[in-house]
């Protein structure tokens, strides 16, 4: 845990204890904060590993992760990188435009593609799309979006 983190959950604790809560909240309300700093330093190393030049772009890692939406643990292997890979490049026939890249805007709103991913490629890290940019992105922008 980070410095940043252990001050953030000790005020969290005082906070809740003089709310008549128990420092369970805290811990909850700390595992919260760390999930979201592990998804920013997950993005920066994403964009860090990006090779834009040609267009290829890594979106999904070997390995686990969990779910930010149901909290459930993924489990990323070879198997499941070739069933990516091969279910989103079956799609692709004369006059596909590719799957649109979007940066996750605020919560219910839509923001224009970024981008198209137009195929993807199996590697021994995980899963590359070569992706056609509208705008290149930077490292300070949020995690892309990509719906495989």
């Amino acid at each position: 845990m980070t410095p940043d983190l252990q001050n953030l959950r000790g005020h969290l604790d005082q906070l809740a204890k003089r709310a008549g809560h128990s420092s369970v909240l805290a811990e909850i309300l700390a595992g919260q904060v760390a999930r979201q700093e592990r998804d920013i330093t997950e993005a920066r190393e994403l964009f860090r590993q990006a090779t834009f030049e040609d267009g290829w772009y890594q979106v999904e890692r070997k390995g686990e992760r969990e779910d930010p939406a149901t909290g459930n643990i993924l489990v990323i292997d070879d198997e499941s990188i070739r069933s990516i890979v091969d279910n989103f490049n079956s799609h692709i026939v004369p006059g596909f435009r590719g799957m649109p890249v979007k940066y996750p805007g605020p919560s219910g709103l839509v923001t224009p593609p970024a981008g198209r991913a137009m195929r993807l490629e199996a590697r021994k890290d995980g899963v590359w799309a070569f992706i056609v940019w509208d705008k290149a992105p930077n490292s300070s922008q949020p995690k892309l979006s990509i719906n495989i």
